[in-house]
């Protein structure tokens, strides 16, 4: 620019020895401010391809770190359980996103995202289903008696030298429930007279371990009226429960 400058001034000069015409000298004098504007835009034009490729630069280096960071963080979630780590992953590719300078790593950290997504929906999923199994847990552990259930109940008495009956009961327990194991089954056996009235109540225990959807077969004694009409049994309760 400053040579440019100087050939002007030199053109000028000489043009002003050699006696040159005030129309010739006008048309000089423009002539070297068309080309003085012609190097300024062409300056102004480098100067601004130079800030746009800083620009592109600086974007390029943003969206590599922000997305080294991003995949470190994703790395280092977990499946089973909901953390800070997947969250500040997916926030950091959306970041990410808006310095992408073209399709191709628009679309490496659009595919990233929707992982993201797809592992938060399923996190989602397990995380509704560990609920809804903690609540039947609960239910199933306080209320062990609506899950169980008694079936072909039947009942012998031997008379023993005491004077005493004593009566053998048989059946069929079935656990009903989705995940808890029963052990230690409290039943009671309920004698009444031909009134209907209670009369004696016998309690047993039937020690085994019954898994969920599993039925197994018992025999117990218990202790019986001398007279009585009528008897049923009862499960009221269980020594232990786990899923």
């Amino acid at each position: 620019m400053k040579k440019i400058y100087l050939v002007c001034i030199a053109s000028l000069l000489l043009a002003i020895a050699c006696g040159e015409s005030a129309a010739e000298r006008a048309k000089r004098e423009q002539a070297i401010a068309d080309s003085i504007k012609t190097e300024l835009l062409k300056a102004d034009s480098l100067k601004k391809e130079q800030a746009k490729a800083d620009s592109l630069k600086k974007m390029q280096t943003t969206y590599d770190s922000l997305t080294k960071v991003a995949n470190n963080l994703f790395l280092n979630y977990s499946i089973e359980k909901e953390n800070q780590y997947l969250n500040d992953a997916q926030e950091t590719f959306e970041k990410a996103l808006s310095y992408s300078l073209n399709e191709e790593m628009e679309g490496q950290v659009s595919l990233k995202l929707a992982q993201i997504e797809k592992i938060k929906s399923e996190q989602e999923k397990l995380k509704n289903e560990k609920e809804k199994k903690e609540k039947i847990l609960s239910v199933e552990r306080i209320n062990p008696q609506n899950f169980l259930r008694l079936y072909d109940i039947k009942g012998t008495s031997e008379v023993r030298l005491t004077h005493s009956d004593r009566r053998t009961i048989t059946g069929e327990v079935c656990n009903k429930s989705e995940y808890t194991t029963y052990s230690g089954i409290k039943c009671n056996a309920y004698f009444y007279n031909k009134n209907g009235t209670l009369i004696k109540v016998s309690d047993f225990t039937i020690e085994k371990n019954i898994s969920p959807g599993e039925c197994v077969r018992f025999k117990n004694l218990v202790y019986e009226p001398t007279l009585f009409a009528s008897w049923d049994v009862r499960i009221v309760g269980v020594n232990y429960a786990r899923n």
